[in-house]
């Protein structure tokens, strides 16, 4: 059977405290990590997105690069990157 730990990770509170997505902040967002896989939303995650959260900004965290990315997944399945500004 496989081992599944529990791993802590922080990502500092000024990555997220003033994002802006083009010249929106949003109210609402999904976040998403991956542990070492880069930060895209995989087909599963877009299914995902698709059903339950379409169209929010949806921020992808990979852990091992430390490396943030934001998408917009619509109803169809379509992901779009979405500029972080910070």
């Amino acid at each position: 059977a496989p081992v599944l730990r529990e791993q802590e990770f922080q990502i500092a509170p000024a990555r997220f405290g003033g994002l802006r997505f083009g010249h929106r902040q949003p109210r609402q967002a999904v976040f998403h990590s991956h542990i070492s896989s880069p930060p895209y939303p995989s087909k599963t995650d877009a299914e995902n997105a698709r059903v339950d959260w379409p169209e929010r900004p949806f921020l992808v965290y990979c852990v091992r690069e430390r490396d943030l990315a934001a998408f917009r997944i619509g109803r169809d399945g379509q992901i779009a990157k979405l500029d972080l500004v910070s």
